[in-house]
């Protein structure tokens, strides 16, 4: 099958870490020449926008707005927004944690702007004294930005504890204080936003648990980075740029564009052939969804490969579905082989067990070098357990873990995966070159070269029985249809996120099962 080439560079945007937004900015400012207090007023009035867009008028103008400042040029971003909410006729009062000779270039210049129009600065003990007051309507964070790499302590750490006693609006600069930029860990404390205003790109800390909670609502705004300042830099990440306050039916016909082309003049065989090795006695249900999820994706046939026992039920629940059974007591390897040897793309893995056929398909389909495969739940157990395993993977194969079964491919401990999903990502894609799907609440996809991608989509609704299944069966449908493993593990995942949201909208989050999320497939593409 020709493979579709996908491109969707006007359909993404790039997620940064803390250094490399620093060489963004270097390079806009010392190589093409950016002025520093350009960018920072750019950056102050982006932030001031969305105040006026997220603040209700009675706390913006009726109240105080308490500006805590740090003395880079965060800190100077903070003293600009100030000014700027003055002119608009707000009361920002001003709190800086250390002395004026401490601070930037550019901060000197925007405190000595705030000195001349007389704008007020108050100490801590004032500062805490509006808060319990109940006298301010905003606070806003410019405490520290994304070079922060330690524990927050002293006055500033009294700051952020301030502001997390008080009922105010909270919006964070670039990124909430105490918020690692790279991991998203808390270094201690941290400013806890209802809104963050990220410049140029959004940082990695904004996207990652916990720093996408202390983030609350992320807007990034662009303050004048050229694309030639990225060209440079080459940020590892991306991710789709659909807003995250969109759920359901904001999706909805806006995603054929990520899928690939039907042809009018097509029929099943152009959609491409898809395998389904799963299920075992009693487990039917994983091989059912991956089934349909794949063909709720558009593949074209799907061949599930499963024990003799779930031929009824399968048959009943997926009746498109054409079926190769085998014979535990008489078992042979070969009916599997020819399946995969058909197909244009395989899933192995969901409800297969790590016994007895299982410990003999696994390798030899993995011995396999024609279709692309999918490779999930007790397919990576196995390989998990065996380096000879690990070392048939390629760049055809998609590896899609959860922590758990992360921690056995890597034998790392699954806090630690958890603390940092993206370097355990990526490592295991460049060891092994292969493409690895590290599931979690904001799943990260990675592979050998090139730019790596983390999902927003998704709720806590899919945090149920068989949603992985279903995630397996899209990427499976979209390798058979023609997309590149790569291409298809990403835009499966965030299609199963999408398909998530609209099901959660519908019915709660609480509510949402694996079957809804294939059902809501089907809706997304009206």
């Amino acid at each position: 099958m020709n493979r579709v080439k996908f491109n969707s560079e006007n359909k993404t945007e790039y997620v940064v870490n803390a250094t490399e937004m620093k060489n963004i900015d270097r390079y806009s400012m010392e190589t093409l020449g950016i002025p520093s207090l350009a960018l920072m007023e750019r950056a102050a009035l982006a932030v001031t926008e969305e105040i006026g867009n997220h603040v209700p008028k009675e706390r913006l103008y009726k109240k105080q707005s308490l500006i805590l400042c740090g003395m880079g040029n965060n800190g100077g971003d903070g003293l600009a927004v100030a000014r700027m909410l003055h002119i608009l006729g707000g009361s920002p009062v001003i709190y800086i944690t250390g002395s004026p000779e401490q601070g930037t270039e550019a901060w000197k210049t925007q405190y000595q702007i705030a000195k001349n129009l007389k704008l007020p600065f108050c100490t801590l003990e004032e500062a805490e004294k509006i808060v319990k007051e109940d006298r301010a309507g905003l606070i806003v964070d410019a405490l520290f930005g994304i070079g922060l790499t330690r524990g927050i302590t002293g006055a500033a750490a009294e700051a952020i504890g301030l502001a997390s006693q008080s009922g105010a609006y909270r919006v964070a600069v670039d990124i909430p204080s105490g918020i690692s930029a790279d991991t998203g860990q808390v270094y201690g404390v941290g400013f806890q936003a209802d809104l963050t205003v990220t410049f140029g790109s959004v940082k990695m800390g904004c996207l990652l648990y916990p720093g996408a909670y202390y983030c609350g609502k992320v807007v990034t705004a662009g303050i004048g980075f050229p694309k030639e300042a990225y060209d440079f830099v080459k940020p590892r990440f991306f991710t789709v740029n659909i807003d995250q306050s969109d759920r359901g039916a904001e999706a909805v016909g806006k995603l054929s564009c990520f899928l690939p082309p039907r042809p009018a003049d097509s029929h099943k065989g152009t959609f491409g052939k898809l395998a389904v090795i799963a299920g075992s006695v009693n487990m039917s249900g994983a091989a059912l969804l991956a089934a349909a999820a794949a063909y709720r994706t558009g593949a074209g046939l799907v061949r599930i490969v499963t024990p003799e026992e779930n031929r009824e039920i399968l048959q009943m629940g997926v009746p498109e579905a054409i079926l190769t059974t085998y014979s535990r007591e008489n078992f042979s390897v070969e009916p599997v082989l020819e399946a995969v040897r058909w197909a244009d793309a395989v899933v192995m893995g969901p409800g297969m067990g790590t016994n007895g056929c299982a410990r003999a398909i696994v390798p030899a389909v993995l011995e396999e070098t024609g279709p692309s495969m999918v490779l999930d739940a007790d397919a990576l157990r196995m390989i998990g357990g065996s380096e000879a395993l690990k070392l048939k993977l390629t760049d055809r194969h998609v590896l899609t873990p959860h922590p758990g079964e992360m921690a056995a491919l890597t034998g790392h401990a699954m806090e630690e995966i958890r603390r940092d999903p993206v370097t355990e990502a990526r490592e295991f894609s460049h060891i092994y070159e292969t493409n690895c799907v590290l599931k979690g609440a904001r799943t990260v996809v990675t592979r050998r070269v090139g730019r790596d991608y983390i999902n927003v989509t998704g709720n806590s609704g899919m945090a149920t029985a068989g949603s992985g299944d279903v995630l397996s069966g899209i990427i499976g449908g979209l390798m058979a249809q023609g997309m590149e493993p790569f291409d298809a593990a990403w835009t499966g995942v965030m299609l199963h996120g999408c398909a998530g949201d609209l099901a959660a909208a519908k019915m709660g989050e609480r509510a949402v099962m694996a079957s809804d999320l294939a059902k809501a497939l089907s809706l997304l593409f009206l």
